[in-house]
């Protein structure tokens, strides 16, 4: 390997990248494939990344949940994007599940931040609050809870 470090440029494209922040193996070869890298060559070095600890899906799950969490997304939300990142369901589950205790609060947060009063509400009110709360990825039933 290090042939990889010394002549490939990609190698040094994907430390840039990792430098400044954690990318999911997904993202980070779509970037090297949209630099025209070989795809054998992106694989080289996305397999050294990963032994050398440079990369890891885990501590981007990790990063990832905690941003979102503190911008008030629900779980919901959070899995389908770490989907479409190409994360593994079984490190996004074992990663949300740190956050279980944790969803009513934000979703109560959430909720009293865009809307101060919580006088009775009408039909039409509660219909919007809830389609507010589920667009930001919470489940119905923390919903429920929270507006019940």
């Amino acid at each position: 390997m290090t042939k990889i470090k010394k002549q490939s440029s990609a190698w040094m494209v994907a430390q840039s990248y990792l430098a400044r922040r954690e990318y999911s193996r997904k993202e980070l070869s779509e970037k090297l494939t949209s630099r025209e890298f070989a795809a054998n060559e992106i694989e080289r070095v996305l397999d050294e990344l990963v032994k050398r600890g440079w990369q890891s899906d885990q501590r981007y799950c990790e990063s990832f949940v905690r941003f979102r969490v503190m911008k008030g997304q629900g779980p919901r939300k959070i899995q389908y994007e770490l989907q479409q990142k190409g994360v593994n369901s079984e490190i996004i589950t074992s990663v949300l599940q740190l956050y279980d205790a944790q969803w009513l609060q934000l979703c109560e947060n959430v909720l009293t931040k865009k809307y101060a009063t919580t006088e009775p509400l009408s039909l039409d009110e509660k219909a919007k609050r809830y389609r507010f709360l589920n667009t930001r990825g919470f489940p119905a039933d923390i919903i429920r809870q929270v507006m019940g």
